[in-house]
């Protein structure tokens, strides 16, 4: 053992012998081959001696933070036993320096100097780089030691140097990059003042340096002005590419020659700008020359796109995350953010005029809540740390709109987003004793994630209160409530006597962030968080006691009112609005729902709710999911059939409305919203109000109409169930060239949809499925158009399930007047389903002029048949009925009707084989028939009229 320590002892004499005898000492300038500068990697550093890559005549270090790297990886020159000599630090003498090329402007650089074989002796300090690619003198005082490390003692001993390149961030997350560094010398003031001072204006170019410098990617030169020829401004490019903070420094690391003379009443500066785009973030950035940790930033917004705009920056609104404005600090250097927190595209930016003082900026008009839904409003959303937002469409529903939030990968722990920008809202948050309280609609990729919200005064940082509230599900929207008199830990309490007028979410605060996406809504003073209701089915808004929870939507309005029918009974009246969405609603139990599910099953499939409407066949849609998840939904229809009167609607689940999700028995459904008119907005509409009540589990569903084929609107005890849809308008009147006759008036009422039709037999359709044969294929109706040439579309479906439907078409021939159309579904319209004569189709819908949108044009419609006859009734054979005057005919002819069939007559013109041809009908007791377009050959003409039928021949020569 003796032997063994006695070996130990001569081999660290060697080493200490032979570091001493290299005599390292600052400065170190690696020029000297022959001296060993025993340079120490350590966290994932990777350091050799190597040629300037900028002067092959000087050797520097170049160091590379690997992509493996620690946070905390550097570099220790002269490995274990450091310098011969301590470094001589004293009062007034604490600095060090070292000449660095970094890859990016705005790195962290750390310097630390401790005590050989003592690593408990020790200072560090840190700097920022302030140009990329090039090199730069950077100065360290390490009587500014770094938060959390040891103080400068100058009763101790220091006697060697490590160096942390982009101190804090691993290598994992910036990627593997290489830096350069020579020179480490004892002492350095930095370089010499630029005697640049404010106003800068950029018209002295002959013997002012401006020292414009760039960073981060951007690209700035002296230009003329491209507004005025005779002005000299400063032309910045954020290239393609460019980091989000790329940035100008003005008068390079030296800055301005005097201190900017702020005051506690002076605490602006303004720059004119002109910017390609409105609403664009301009963060302005002033510090301490020599010391990059005193600093203050702060931002505006642009105001007009490709026009000159002055912005005033006002220091004591510091941007979230950035350090406070001090006035016991110094602040001589500035520099300018383009479109703060984007990347770069390539946009171009000019500048002038940058001048202390400045009024601040206006009011923005915004006030709680904020809903995202006004597109002529700046909502000013300003990201901080990491984020960045944008208001998109609703990912669960696109007719809403939200804001999306991302917290980029590597995102700060703090990393938000402001409403409002710099000045916030117009007016303050109304916080009361008792009401202390605001909600804010959430989605959240997780559960458990803490948001928290901030609000605070704009025009002064330091009075703010944050509290915090946890998302309780996730994928899903959730209502979130945080209270102010509940203050975050380590923040400010919440204070009646302040004012609060700008408000900050953060989302998983505390956590640097991932790439996560978060969407947000409804930022709204108040809010009570949703308790279970305790309600369940049935519904019936008698228990006075029972918060039913009524939530509107979209622009319905509603309340519980007295039956109009009935002042004994309550019920729900809902107005769905002129500014009403076509898809407005109201929830029953609000965001919790019921306090069970829906007890859906095999066989038991249905609910049902009691509905007044103010008119029939009005479409009313249920819709039930599960509180908490809108993606486990199911919605179903169906319509009205009587106007200003109760009736109870069945809605069965197992038929859900084409588009939506089909009934789960595994899933849970514990919410119900119901909505009235859906598909017809309120300005389409008009306002319009509803009443509801016993909303109810169950329900048989409506029954058998007793309608059937064919359909002559003769029968006054028949219900015909006429339901319009997508703006058509439609009654039954009596015909208006035969007042003995009824028939069906359609409107298409202006601004209708292009699909606007009516259904015969509301939901249920006929009694008993048409009868379509392979050789029976089509229907005919009787049509009264207002013009020619106007397409008539016939679809026909089964009343259980509108998949199952095929669609035809026929065009009018005549204009105002009665023509019978023949439909034929072997014949589908295209990109409809073909006729499949396995299918029971048993419910028809007339659309006309379909494919155009009305214009209030009216039609009338009798008459319809399965195949292609004209009457159902059983004619009498009359050959005196007409005449062909002549019965040979080459352009025409004339048909001459009997005296005493002064009545309406019809009139078919069919070719030898059979093929319906021409179709029309007259009053007239001679009516011109027009043969041009027939080719030569024998025809039958075939007249029917008050019960009886002639035929007779024509030929064509």
């Amino acid at each position: 053992m003796r032997l063994f320590t006695l070996l130990l002892c001569l081999v660290l004499s060697t080493v200490l012998a032979s570091v001493e005898a290299q005599g390292l000492n600052l400065p170190v300038t690696f020029e000297d081959t022959g001296l060993d500068y025993a340079l120490t990697d350590f966290g994932g550093n990777a350091s050799q001696i190597v040629a300037d890559p900028t002067d092959a005549t000087n050797r520097v270090v170049q160091s590379t933070k690997t992509v493996a790297a620690q946070l905390w990886a550097g570099t220790t020159v002269g490995g274990e036993v450091g310098f011969t000599a301590p470094i001589p630090f004293a009062a007034g003498a604490t600095t060090m320096s070292v000449r660095v090329w970094s890859p990016t402007a705005g790195t962290p650089i750390r310097l630390k100097v401790e005590k050989a074989f003592d690593p408990t002796i020790s200072v560090e300090t840190e700097t920022l780089t302030t140009v990329a690619m090039a090199w730069e003198t950077l100065v360290f005082d390490f009587s500014n030691q770094a938060p959390g490390t040891a103080a400068l003692n100058f009763a101790n001993i220091y006697e060697k140097a490590s160096i942390f390149f982009n101190f804090g961030t691993d290598g994992s997350m910036a990627g593997e990059q290489t830096y350069y560094w020579d020179d480490l010398s004892f002492g350095g003031d930095g370089p010499p003042p630029t005697g640049l001072n404010l106003p800068v204006t950029f018209e002295d170019t002959a013997t002012v340096d401006y020292g414009l410098t760039d960073f981060g990617g951007n690209a700035s030169e002296i230009v003329a002005d491209p507004t005025d020829g005779t002005n000299t401004v400063v032309q910045t490019t954020k290239t393609a590419g460019s980091e989000t903070f790329a940035g100008t420094t003005i008068g390079g690391t030296v800055g301005f020659s005097s201190r900017i003379p702020f005051t506690a009443s002076a605490t602006t500066m303004s720059v004119r700008v002109w910017s390609p785009t409105a609403g664009t973030p301009i963060r302005l950035k002033v510090e301490a020359a020599n010391d990059p940790a005193i600093s203050v930033e702060t931002e505006a917004l642009t105001t007009v796109a490709m026009a000159w705009d002055t912005l005033v920056f006002d220091f004591t609104n510091e941007a979230p995350g950035t350090a406070a404005f001090n006035l016991a600090s110094s602040y001589n250097k500035a520099s300018i953010f383009f479109n703060f927190g984007a990347s770069g595209t390539g946009e171009i930016y000019y500048w002038d005029d940058v001048t202390f003082g400045g009024d601040g900026p206006p009011p923005t008009g915004l006030n709680l809540p904020v809903t995202f839904e006004d597109e002529t409003l700046d909502y000013g959303l300003t990201d901080f740390g990491g984020n960045a937002s944008e208001i998109v469409a609703d990912p669960t529903d696109a007719s809403n709109t939200v804001a999306q939030s991302t917290k980029m990968p590597g995102s700060e722990t703090f990393a938000g987003t402001t409403i409002g920008g710099t000045v916030g809202f117009a007016t303050p948050i109304p916080f009361t004793a008792s009401a202390t309280t605001m909600s804010v609609r959430v989605w959240s990729p997780t559960a458990g994630t803490p948001i928290r919200l901030k609000v605070e005064a704009a025009n002064d940082p330091a009075i703010s209160v944050e509290t915090e509230v946890l998302t309780t599900v996730a994928m899903a929207w959730d209502t979130l409530v945080f209270d102010f008199t509940n203050e975050a830990p380590g923040t400010a309490a919440f204070n009646l006597a302040s004012s609060y007028n700008k408000a900050s979410i953060f989302f998983n605060f505390g956590a640097s962030g991932t790439g996560e996406i978060y969407y947000w809504d409804d930022v709204t003073f108040g809010g009570d968080g949703p308790p279970p209701t305790g309600l369940n089915l049935p519904v019936t808004f008698e228990d006075e006691t029972l918060d039913y929870g009524l939530t509107d939507f979209g622009g319905n309005a509603s309340e519980i009112v007295a039956d109009p029918t009935d002042a004994t009974n309550t019920v729900v009246r809902s107005t769905k609005t002129m500014a009403a969405q076509l898809w407005a609603g109201t929830t029953v139990g609000g965001e919790v729902g019921f306090a069970t599910p829906i007890p859906f099953a095999a066989g038991a499939t249905t609910m049902s709710v009691r509905v007044w409407s103010p008119t029939a066949g009005t479409p009313i849609r249920l819709k039930v999911e599960q509180a908490f998840v809108p993606t486990v939904s199911v919605e179903t229809e169906t319509l009205t059939t009587v106007a200003m009167a109760w009736e109870t609607l069945v809605f069965d689940f197992s038929n859900e409305v084409n588009g939506t999700a089909p009934l789960n028995f595994a899933s849970t459904y514990n919410k119900t919203s119901i909505f009235f008119n859906f598909g017809t907005d309120g300005s389409m509409a008009g306002e319009q109000t509803y009443f509801w009540d016993d909303v109810t589990f169950g329900g048989d569903g409506p029954p058998p109409t007793g309608l059937n084929l064919p359909v002559t609107f003769e029968d006054e005890t028949l219900d015909y169930a006429l339901t319009d849809f997508g703006g058509n308008a439609s009654e039954i009147v009596a015909d208006p060239t035969d007042a003995s006759n009824t028939v069906a008036q359609s409107t298409k009422m202006p601004g209708s949809e292009t699909f606007a039709g009516t259904t015969m037999g509301g939901t249920v359709g006929f009694s008993s499925p048409i009868p379509f044969t392979a050789s029976a294929t089509t229907m005919s109706v009787r049509v009264w158009s207002p013009t020619a040439g106007t397409p008539i579309r016939l679809k026909v479906e089964a009343a259980n399930d509108p998949a199952i439907s095929v669609e035809t078409e026929a065009t009018t021939t005549v204009a105002m007047a009665w023509e019978t159309l023949v439909f034929d579904f072997s014949n589908q319209a295209m990109g409809t389903a073909v006729l499949n004569l396995a299918n029971s189709y048993n419910k028809a819908s007339i659309f006309f002029n379909f494919g155009t949108s009305g214009t209030g044009e009216t039609y009338y419609w009798d008459d319809v048949t399965f195949g292609d006859a004209v009457s159902t009734r059983n004619p009498i054979f009359d050959l005196s009925l007409f005449e062909l005057r002549p019965n040979l005919v080459r352009e025409s002819t004339v048909l001459h009707f009997s005296q005493q069939y002064a009545g309406r007559k019809e009139v078919q013109v069919f070719s030898a084989a059979g093929v319906l041809l021409k179709s029309f009908e007259t009053h007239a007791q001679d009516l011109p028939l027009m043969t041009a377009d027939l080719p030569r050959g024998l025809y039958l003409v075939q007249v029917r009229s008050e019960g009886r039928l002639a035929t007779k021949r024509m030929l064509r020569q």
